[in-house]
């Protein structure tokens, strides 16, 4: 599947110094790799909000009776500690 995409000048440098360098072989390498790592940053993003969700969370729901050596031991790699 082909697709045109137009870029600014600073991005067609951009583009065409890494083709240069030798670490792409056509313009094409480069837009692919740089669609693949958007899509994996996504992925982390989301992980990360779910993660900034879930401690504010904790927070919000108060002091827990359990100390922080409970719950370590309660994982997996705590209890092999």
């Amino acid at each position: 599947m082909q697709m045109n995409v137009s870029v600014t000048s600073e991005l067609y440098e951009f583009v065409q110094r890494k083709v240069q360098s030798g670490l792409y072989g056509n313009a094409s390498e480069v837009a692919r790799d740089a669609l693949r790592r958007m899509d994996e940053r996504a992925v982390v993003d989301t992980a990360w909000g779910e993660l900034n969700n879930t401690l504010k969370a904790s927070v919000a729901s108060g002091r827990s009776p359990h100390s922080v050596r409970d719950i370590i031991s309660r994982t997996p790699r705590g209890s092999n500690e």
